[in-house]
């Protein structure tokens, strides 16, 4: 194996299907659109989450409720941090973006920038807000540190019990995110992509068609209900900003030199054989154990 090429090797190189933006800033450099993978791995791990609530024996996130939750969030900080980016940059020759990390202080400036001024806050930044909390306390385990009060979302007080419920008060809030941007750079939609049967259509549309239906249909099925409204915001930004936007996609990269035999899979062989090596048994339910050795 010591002849064979590197994989950290291939990190400095374009990659086959690569998105992005090239404007007139950057030098001429490609803009990633992280977002957009983010994006839909966050469509299908939902999706992995609904049929893991179909099929569940108690209520709660299921195997996937908390892991999608998160990748919506990470689907909205990627797509404000391209937004900063941007206006950050444009704003250098005059200084007038401030610098910073805070995901709730990059959209201020995002606003202020590109309405030069004009937009002071939204329905959507209040929404936002209580997004990052919730996310906070569920993923920086803040439990009993922290007791959140949410007065423009759903959100669960107690973030370690959350379920279906909190995540598609998430997927809403990435939703209206995307559309509140989606037209500020002039040239661009910047609505993500989901790829759906060897093509693409726009996340927002194919949520309205398959993630919220299957999750009312659930819900019926299972005999629950929700007051949590699954209609997408209208709400939009309303200025937009010129910097010679072009959207690219890298068509060549670098290629695996020999395939690799799929039958089974080869993870899938590893598991099974630690399976096998953990026979069940049938009067016995073993709980996680924690006890100390």
């Amino acid at each position: 194996m010591d002849s064979f090429p590197r994989l950290e090797d291939y990190r400095n190189q374009p990659l086959v299907g690569e998105m992005g933006m090239i404007c007139r800033l950057f030098n001429g450099d490609m803009l990633p659109y992280l977002f957009h993978d983010i994006t839909n791995v966050a469509f299908y791990m939902t999706i992995d989450a609904l049929r893991e609530m179909q099929k569940a024996k108690s209520i709660g996130p299921t195997p996937y409720g908390i892991p999608s939750f998160s990748m919506w969030f990470v689907a909205v900080e990627s797509y404000i941090s391209t937004l900063y980016k941007l206006v950050f940059e444009a704003g250098k020759l005059t200084g007038s973006v401030e610098q910073t990390q805070m995901i709730m202080e990059k959209v201020s400036e995002i606003d202020r920038h590109i309405s030069k001024g004009l937009v002071k806050s939204s329905n959507l930044r209040k929404r936002l807000q209580e997004f990052v909390t919730f996310r906070n306390t569920l993923l920086h385990d803040l439990t009993y540190v922290k007791q959140p009060k949410y007065s423009h979302t759903s959100f669960a007080k107690n973030a370690e019990k959350m379920n279906q419920v909190d995540l598609f008060q998430g997927i809403l809030i990435a939703l209206d995110t995307f559309t509140y941007y989606r037209s500020s750079i002039t040239g661009v939609d910047l609505m993500p992509s989901v790829f759906i049967n060897a093509q693409y259509d726009k996340v927002d549309k194919l949520a309205v068609e398959i993630l919220f239906p299957a999750f009312e249909k659930i819900l019926k099925e299972r005999e629950l209900r929700t007051d949590l409204c699954l209609t997408l915001s209208s709400e939009y930004l309303g200025h937009t900003i010129d910097v010679g936007a072009n959207m690219y996609i890298a068509h060549t990269g670098p290629l695996y030199s020999k395939d690799c035999d799929e039958n089974p899979f080869i993870i899938h062989k590893l598991l099974q054989a630690a399976e096998l090596a953990r026979p069940i048994d049938p009067d016995k339910f073993k709980v996680p154990n924690y006890k100390s050795r």
